[in-house]
């Protein structure tokens, strides 16, 4: 996969949470499975990475710095609080769609050397793949959750 296709993958899973405003909003913020986070609060995780690679990532690796992240856990928690503490459904929504097609748009504008230069030691483009693997993963979450509501309503029925 060449670079435009992995920052176009990224791009194209706004596509996916664009259609999650059609869930009812106690669906939003149930969890997907008992212990684990709401769907919800998956976007919210993903936004709070979106603005960090905005905000650090893309400017470190641009000034030739290598690319460093926070502790996951407590970063994590900051972005499930956005679903429940400060945005509604929709909003959330469009501040991820928007922010993810910020994200790409800067990557896309990046020269190929800053894309994948090896900084600790990976590039740029290669955390764009994982991330890539890493929304797939939550797709594949959320799918499951709205798989299970659909077979809970039908043997209700």
């Amino acid at each position: 996969m060449n670079y435009y296709e992995i920052i176009k993958q990224y791009n194209d899973f706004t596509n996916f949470v664009t259609s999650l405003n059609k869930l009812p909003d106690q669906l939003w913020l149930d969890p997907i499975a008992q212990g684990k986070v709401s769907i919800g609060e998956i976007i919210g995780h993903l936004l709070n990475w979106d603005t960090y690679i905005i905000d650090h990532t893309i400017p470190a690796v641009k000034s030739g710095e290598n690319m460093e992240f926070p502790e996951f856990d407590s970063f994590n928690q900051i972005g499930y609080e956005l679903a429940s503490k400060k945005f509604s459904k929709v909003d959330l929504i469009n501040e991820f769609v928007d922010t993810r097609k910020k994200c790409c748009e800067l990557l896309m504008n990046m020269p190929f050397e800053d894309l994948t230069r090896k900084l600790n030691p990976n590039s740029l483009l290669y955390l764009i793949e994982e991330l890539n693997e890493h929304d797939e993963l939550h797709l594949s979450q959320i799918m499951n959750k709205l798989n299970q509501e659909r077979r809970n309503l039908d043997h209700a029925k």
